[in-house]
């Protein structure tokens, strides 16, 4: 089901949620690899008139509360939200988790874990490479610290400081080398953190199902097929807009929510100015067509 309401019944000091306010409900902050602060989201956010939105750093709350009180001073409708991590075999799945309450006691017990072991994950490919570059020290990459409003993730900037790249965005390429990519963390498989997430009261979205193809150009029957499979696990929704995919993807998910009865969300997955071309609001989607109206609460 395709939502379109109008919402007047809203908290006194906030915008009047319409059929056309624009929605951006995936967006990262400098608490995982954006660079990004919280007050800087939300300016962005009012300045481009995007009226529903959510932070959703990568396995972490810590930004939340402080971005829902800057929000709500702004007038915007903030939903709590964060990106998990899963995997089934070598492919990660990240599971968007929506409408907890940031103060639950009961937050999933993979999320601050999982944060730390993506951390963890820099520091193995540092210790890979230390055969290889004698300028580099564990001691020393364990000791450094580094701005997190440059975005990304500690182990790049260690090896742009240490003279390794010419920029930090190019230790990325690093993972390869080294063979240290993300899908080699000991992640929880979807079914594991959809479970958490609906325990916390929360539900459970698949983010940019586009990538969960990699290289392939998907048919309609692969897409389906990955959407039933979510399904079965207790998806509750597909974050269906996304700036770097494929019409083929979204109307496929669109039309398999509708019959379904699932979420129809959007996310630009911005990282502010570490990742080029998904920033804030980068694609406008009313809130007519999506289907959030849950996740508004009462």
């Amino acid at each position: 089901m395709i939502c379109a309401i109008i919402i007047t019944n809203i908290p006194s000091g906030e915008f009047m949620i319409t059929n056309l306010s624009i929605a951006d409900l995936h967006i990262h902050s400098c608490a995982s690899d954006s660079t990004e602060t919280p007050a800087q989201i939300v300016s962005e956010l009012a300045q481009k008139d995007i009226s529903i939105a959510s932070l959703t750093d990568h396995n972490t709350i810590v930004n939340q509360n402080e971005f829902l009180s800057l929000a709500k001073l702004k007038g915007i409708t903030a939903i709590p939200g964060v990106e998990i991590s899963s995997k089934i075999g070598d492919m990660v799945y990240h599971i968007l988790a929506y409408g907890f309450n940031p103060d639950d006691k009961r937050i999933p017990k993979y999320v601050d874990p999982l944060l730390l072991m993506m951390r963890d994950n820099g520091r193995k490919i540092i210790k890979k490479m230390l055969p290889d570059f004698s300028n580099l020290s564990l001691n020393e990459y364990d000791d450094f610290k580094h701005d997190c409003t440059l975005g990304g993730w500690k182990f790049i900037h260690y090896l742009h400081f240490k003279g390794i790249t010419e920029n930090a965005i190019d230790g990325l390429s690093f993972r390869k080398i080294y063979n240290g990519h993300l899908s080699q963390c000991d992640y929880p498989s979807p079914q594991e953190v959809i479970s958490e997430v609906h325990a916390w009261g929360a539900y459970a979205i698949l983010a940019h199902p586009r990538g969960y193809f990699r290289d392939k150009a998907p048919d309609v029957e692969s897409i389906i097929s990955l959407f039933n499979k979510m399904k079965s696990f207790g998806i509750d929704g597909i974050e269906c807009y996304y700036p770097k995919t494929t019409t083929l993807m979204t109307e496929t998910a669109i039309k398999w929510c509708s019959e379904n009865n699932m979420l129809v969300t959007v996310g630009c997955d911005s990282h502010g100015n570490f990742v080029p071309g998904r920033e804030i609001g980068k694609i406008r989607i009313p809130l007519k067509s999506l289907n959030i109206d849950i996740l508004f609460g009462d």
